[in-house]
């Protein structure tokens, strides 16, 4: 590169046929990039079958939850079992009446745990658990319910826990794509998908296989297909079914938190279905709604919201 710009350096004419071959090689790299993208998309879009339409009819219920009136002072109180019951509660609640209404594909995202120092192995456990615990409200679909983890390991660690008498199926995303178990699901719980963003594009065509039954997925991170966390100039395959089918994902129980006045938990970005988003930041007294919205916030909106509000409520400091 030195030896380079010295070999440009001297004359105007030659700085000015430096610069141009210069700009000549980056329209040149620019155009590479462009055409390798439209080629994988075509790849992609010949290669993934298409998402057949989801068949909603929607009856939205009179009812709207709310996280006021001291309803999130749970999320003050330190310990894990209580958080944890209050969100079972709600994603339970949430998902019944979601699904009652004609959804088919809800979401359910929520920290597993609030600790700053807290392992992947402990995410995967706590997640797994509370999946358990939730799908007992579902208990009358046996066998046809599937639980599904991302991969077959992930299976394998989860059998000797909770014992080979499952009431219900349990597989994997890539255990289905290799084959199918003997009964079609009327429900499939989800857990955790997304480590791999290959696991979004396989679920997508586990769903179609299976005859696109109600879907429920926890903790899958959703919201990040659905804010553009993944380009799709370099992941054309992920934005495809993101558009065509995570984009239709409706919350039961959604709880990301905000982190302002340098508190991880300052504030909250809030929604338990049937009812408003929310934005939920933390005073002397515990939280409190500072917006309610029918529609998603963008998250720099909320994010500045809740800064404003946190510095209003404690003084910039700590409560």
């Amino acid at each position: 590169m030195m030896e380079q710009v010295g070999q440009c350096q001297g004359s105007p004419k030659k700085e000015d046929t430096c610069r141009n071959k210069s700009m000549a090689r980056g329209q040149v790299l620019v155009l590479v990039v462009a055409v390798v993208a439209v080629a994988v998309h075509r790849v992609v879009a010949w290669t993934t079958p298409p998402i057949p339409p989801m068949q909603q009819q929607r009856r939205r219920s009179p009812l709207r939850m709310s996280f006021a009136d001291g309803k999130a002072n749970f999320l003050v109180d330190k310990s894990q079992e209580l958080y944890l019951a209050n969100l079972l509660r709600r994603a339970s609640d949430g998902t019944k009446q979601l699904l009652k209404d004609g959804s088919k594909l809800v979401e359910v995202e929520f920290p597993a745990n609030r600790k700053n120092d807290l392992s992947l192995a402990e995410t995967q456990d706590t997640n797994l658990q509370f999946a358990m615990d939730f799908v007992t409200i579902f208990e009358n679909e046996k066998k046809n319910l599937w639980v599904v983890l991302p991969d077959k390991n992930e299976v394998y660690r989860a059998r000797p826990r909770f014992g080979e008498s499952l009431p219900f199926t349990l597989t994997s995303i890539g255990g289905l794509m290799d084959a199918k178990p003997d009964v079609q699901p009327t429900l499939m719980v989800v857990v955790s998908p997304g480590f791999n963003i290959d696991e979004y594009i396989n679920l997508v065509k586990v769903v179609a296989q299976a005859g696109m039954p109600p879907v429920v997925v926890i903790n899958g991170n959703l919201d990040r297909l659905r804010n553009g966390y993944y380009p799709g100039i370099f992941y054309p395959g992920l934005a495809r079914v993101s558009k065509e089918f995570y984009s239709r994902a409706e919350q039961a129980l959604y709880l990301s938190p905000i982190a302002v006045g340098g508190v991880r938990f300052g504030a909250w970005l809030a929604r338990a279905a049937p009812g408003p988003w929310e934005v939920l930041v933390r005073g002397p007294n515990g939280y409190d709604v500072v917006q309610s919205t029918d529609k998603e916030p963008p998250a720099k909106n909320a994010w500045a919201l809740a800064k404003k509000a946190f510095q209003e409520r404690n003084g910039g400091g700590m409560f």
